[in-house]
């Protein structure tokens, strides 16, 4: 718990986070926080035991995300855009283009609909992708990164006072609605913004309507919301160390519908896709369990340590384990492993960051780098 409560407070951003397509265009995919790319078809069992390096491009990395057929990656001389296939630079948005003045350092990015948006501490950017012309910025202050649905930029904070929840035009960058009580941006589910912060010394959730940025519910557990359409999963943290954070479905209200135990961690990694949501257990020994949201159910369980990232595609589970700077991959059906990946050029030097799945390609941020990898 302590460690969800100092993420709720700094805002850490994971990225392992729709353009269409076989893409990445944002922390954990989508707003929903699923971490499943659906669209992503071409990686198979068969072809994964093939994987191998095929580029890598070195410099200090601060985020990236894959959409329209290109990478998108964060360096401190600005954003540059590589071929997907070769690693072939195609072009270079300088820090000048994004209007900035000093070394450019992502909270983390986000496309949609040709616009590619850019978060720092202190601004969000957007440019449009495929020329990077600017087109807009707006200032912030402690940004805790930003999600795009539609036409619409979602943007936290983590202080509390003058450091709202925002929603902006993503063409304009012109302010939709405000509120005053900034928090960590966790997902959008069903029409509804998800924040999670502290207040008065202990975690917080608030759901805000994604349409007006009204406050509709204060949640009575601290939780980790993931969701799809309209329906809202989540895992909860009871706030009393002697009992297990649960997983299960929510209500509107914030109650589990129903919950299966995943023991005691400060938080885990999720993943939904498949009817199925996967996430790490703890207990004995950890794991890696497979719920089913129709039977509301344990499907399998698989041992699995030192997980901390979960991704989907391709009907395979992708367990990133940054201690051991490998990548673990199961299948969704039955858990069976398919291959442990061990990233390249990642050491206690240079660690993995994050793992995107995305256009036939595995690939693995480091901290000096990014690594594809290909069958």
């Amino acid at each position: 718990m302590r460690a969800l409560l100092a993420a709720l407070c700094f805002a850490s951003v994971l990225m392992l986070g729709a353009s269409g397509g076989s893409s990445w265009p944002m922390s954990s995919h989508d707003p929903e926080a699923t971490n499943f790319n659906s669209g992503e078809t071409s990686l198979t069992p068969g072809n994964l035991r093939h994987l191998h390096p095929v580029w890598k491009q070195t410099g200090h990395l601060s985020g990236f995300v894959v959409a329209s057929g290109r990478v998108y990656a964060a360096f401190p001389q600005g954003i540059l855009v590589l071929q997907p296939r070769t690693g072939k630079r195609l072009m270079l948005v300088t820090l000048r283009s994004l209007h900035l003045t000093s070394a450019l350092l992502a909270v983390n990015l986000a496309y949609s609909r040709g616009v590619l948006v850019v978060a720092t501490h202190d601004a969000i950017i957007a440019i449009q992708a495929h020329s990077g012309r600017f087109l807009w910025s707006f200032p912030v202050s402690f940004t805790t990164g930003v999600l795009v649905q539609g036409t619409t930029v979602f943007t936290g904070s983590y202080c509390f006072n003058g450091c709202p929840t925002r929603a902006l035009d993503l063409r304009t960058g012109k302010i939709l609605w405000e509120n005053a009580t900034g928090g960590l941006l966790q997902a959008i589910v069903g029409g509804r913004v998800y924040e999670g912060l502290l207040w008065h010394g202990s975690c917080q959730n608030r759901v805000l309507s994604a349409d007006s940025g009204a406050l509709i519910t204060i949640l009575p557990s601290c939780t980790q919301p993931i969701g799809a359409g309209n329906h809202l999963y989540a895992e909860v943290f009871p706030g009393d160390a002697h009992r297990p954070n649960m997983l299960g479905g929510l209500s509107p209200a914030g109650r589990l519908t129903w919950s299966i135990p995943l023991g005691k961690a400060d938080e885990h990694p999720l993943a939904l896709g498949y009817g199925t949501i996967f996430a790490a257990a703890h207990g004995r020994r950890d794991a890696l369990v497979a719920v089913s949201t129709r039977a509301k159910r344990v499907l399998w369980r698989r041992p699995v340590e030192g997980s901390s990232a979960l991704l989907l595609a391709s009907h395979m589970v992708f367990v990133v384990d940054k201690e051991s700077r490998s990548v673990k991959v199961l299948t969704v059906a039955s858990g069976r492993t398919i291959r442990t990946i061990r990233v390249p050029g990642s050491d206690k030097s240079n660690p993995l960051s994050g793992t995107v799945v995305a256009d036939g390609a595995v690939y693995a941020w480091l901290f000096n780098g990014l690594v594809a990898m290909r069958p």
